[in-house]
């Protein structure tokens, strides 16, 4: 059912994102009461009926959700009882009450909502081309900000304003604050009542541009998103695993294709359309076998490190296949890519036995794929599908295909993420999103004027030098979401005809005043052709006399070797002379030494044999005189005393006589 949005709704996803992030609410059911409560009360509802309350939420709100998620939230609330014998509800007014805080985020939201479409409508009106009204604008940005539009006509408008915004911080964190909110609301709206776990088996088929996300050939910014999947798959198969990754033998025969297109760029050295992953996979390739490397290891990445495989399944066309194949219905189609998608969704629609889901994580099987028309068709498909199998009339059917940024999203929700969730998926980010939109709008008119400019010239109507000039220019628009910038993007949108011919005339420009600068030189050089003869001569004549000069330098140099081999055989005889020089004076120096020290071992003897004799002397008389006076004992005593301090005194008198004669410093 198609929802008339307004900017109060864009509040609400917003007020839903602010709601989940109180530490107040821990069920999706309370927060959705909180909006039920605000209906009532605003609107003085005293009876109703389950499809008429959800009739109201779409129209207040926005929020389309099965009925029976409408029930459980009406259980929440305790001024609400069911009327007996009837689908009716009773409410008792005097009971009623809102969250004061609901009131504040909304109230918030609404006021930066409304600045904020102005701002867009103001910039939208100064594009050249624009014809729509603010309410048609209002009504493609949230179509825009809640994913449910794959041929959004200002879509590169609504993205363009937005990386121009980046730098805004109000402006970012409100478009991301009602994307969040619209993931959070997305497990209401697929009835995923059980989370924190996965329970049920899951098989994943991945197309061509998914497993090139992974491996890293479209760039960064994919690559991330395609791995942030594969994250939350990993930690769905914990403990135990229940989701498995697969891709069919058709798309294997795609991508073998598109290696094989690769490897005849590289043989042939052709130029070839500006192609992300193909530049990826040529780029730095000398031969075939370096491509054939390239697509071993591709393979290889795939199955051993995320686990991705083959499809096992041989056969899609048995017998008991039959009432499951989607091919027989739409047959005569002109359209290949149409025919193509179509065969994998009816491959999908197989395993799944006809079975119609309601829940993404309880189907068994789905198809993963960013192309347009294959998600329409897996629409089409599924709004055509009877709903028997379904709880409620109202439910929605599973499709069997899904976008890599809503699967990523249901399975973020249900393993829990939502309540406490610090970190959301990165596809919400609203300035990722935007650069993804814009290189996806580069990329298909890069190819679109490509193919044009290849058939002007093919046709004749422009020259193959107007021809590189502007595929020249095309190979300078950015391909890859994470290169595209406030400063390139208006380059990079432009692919007006005048535009593209200014770039050629450029180069035109360039290589006329390259041709003129060589014109010039061979003028210059043409005039001085004389005047080049005269030097020439002149050049000859200094050359007799630079090799006459050279000569007297060489016998200079020879003479100067000689005598340099003279005087270094001088040196060597000099310093052998010096060596024995040094070598006598050191023998004579130590020999001096001997000499020298014999000689203060005599001087010392004879010093102290000259003392000992002195003191010799004194103590005989000393003991001469002693006997001829006849002393008695004490004086003896005195005198043997007064010898023994003498005897002692000598060994001072030794000390003093060595320090003397060995220690005195050289005078």
């Amino acid at each position: 059912m198609e929802i008339a949005y307004s900017e109060s709704i864009l509040a609400s996803y917003v007020t839903y994102k602010e709601l989940y992030s109180n530490e107040n609410y821990r069920s999706a059911y309370q927060i959705l009461a909180e909006f039920i409560k605000y209906i009532i009360s605003t609107e003085n509802i005293y009876n109703f009926s389950i499809p008429e309350l959800n009739k109201k939420m779409r129209e207040n709100f926005g929020f389309v959700l099965p009925n029976a998620v409408i029930k459980s939230a009406v259980k929440k609330l305790d001024f609400i009882e069911k009327i007996e014998h009837s689908e009716q509800y009773g409410v008792n007014g005097k009971s009623v009450y809102i969250d004061k805080n609901f009131c504040q985020y909304k109230e918030k939201a609404e006021k930066i909502n409304s600045d904020l479409m102005e701002k867009l409508y103001s910039y939208a009106v100064g594009i050249q081309g624009f014809s729509e009204s603010k309410e048609e604008l209002t009504q493609e940005l949230i179509r825009y900000l809640l994913d449910e539009s794959y041929s959004n006509k200002s879509q590169e408008i609504i993205s363009a304003f937005i990386v121009n915004n980046s730098e805004n911080d109000t402006i970012v964190n409100q478009l991301n604050a009602i994307r969040e909110g619209a993931v959070l609301y997305l497990g209401l709206n697929c009835n995923i009542v059980e989370t924190g776990s996965f329970k049920n088996d899951l098989t994943l088929f991945l197309d061509t541009e998914i497993l090139f996300d992974i491996y890293g050939y479209n760039g960064l910014v994919y690559q991330n998103l395609a791995l942030d999947l594969i994250s939350l798959i990993k930690e769905a198969n914990t403990p135990k695993k229940k989701i498995k990754i697969r891709y069919f033998e058709e798309t294997k025969n795609e991508i073998s294709m598109f290696f094989s297109a690769a490897s005849d760029i590289v043989r042939n050295k052709t130029y070839f359309k500006e192609n992300v992953a193909m530049k990826a996979i040529v780029n730095g390739c000398e031969n075939t076998t370096d491509v054939s490397d390239k697509e071993a290891d591709f393979y290889h990445v795939l199955q051993y490190r995320y686990g991705i495989i083959l499809d096992d399944k041989e056969n899609y066309y048995r017998k008991s296949d039959y009432e499951a194949n989607l091919e027989i219905y739409h047959t005569g189609t002109v359209d290949t890519e149409i025919e193509e998608s179509l065969r994998q969704l009816s491959h999908i629609n197989k395993l799944r036995k006809n079975q119609k889901y309601c829940d993404y994580t309880k189907c068994g099987y789905l198809f993963v794929t960013e192309t347009r028309k294959t998600l329409e068709l897996s629409k089409k498909i599924a709004e055509n599908q009877i709903k028997d199998d379904c709880a409620e009339d109202d439910t929605k059917v599973c499709g069997l295909a899904i976008n890599m940024s809503l699967l990523t999203n249901i399975l973020w929700y249900k393993l829990n993420k939502g309540f406490g969730a610090c970190k959301f998926p990165q596809n919400i980010d609203s300035v990722i999103k935007a650069k993804i939109v814009l290189a996806n709008f580069i990329s298909q008119n890069v190819f679109f004027t490509y193919d044009k400019y290849k058939k002007q010239y093919e046709d004749g109507d422009i020259s193959e030098e107007q021809l590189a000039g502007r595929l020249l220019c095309l190979r300078e628009k950015t391909l890859k979401p994470e290169d595209i910038t406030i400063n390139n993007l208006d380059d990079n949108l432009n692919f007006d005809s005048d535009y593209l011919c200014k770039y050629e005339e450029e180069r035109e420009i360039q290589r006329i005043q390259l041709k003129e600068k060589d014109d010039i030189i061979q003028q210059i050089k043409m005039d001085n052709d004389n005047s080049l003869k005269k030097v020439h001569i002149k050049l000859s004549e200094t050359n007799e006399r630079l090799k006459k000069t050279q000569s007297v330098a060489e016998q200079q140099k020879a003479e100067i070797e000689n005598q340099n081999a003279i005087i270094k055989g001088q040196q060597v005889e000099l310093e052998m002379t010096k060596k024995s020089l040094e070598k006598y004076e050191s023998k004579e120096k130590r020999k001096k030494g001997r000499l020298e020290k014999l000689k203060k071992i005599i001087k010392f003897f004879l010093a102290i044999l000259f003392r000992v004799g002195i003191v010799t002397v004194i103590i005989f008389l000393s003991y001469i005189f002693a006997r001829s006076v006849k002393a008695d004992a004490a004086n003896t005593a005195g005198i043997i005393v007064g010898l023994l301090g003498t005897v002692i005194s000598a060994v001072d008198i030794v000390k003093n006589v060595y320090n003397k004669i060995f220690k005195s410093p050289k005078i």
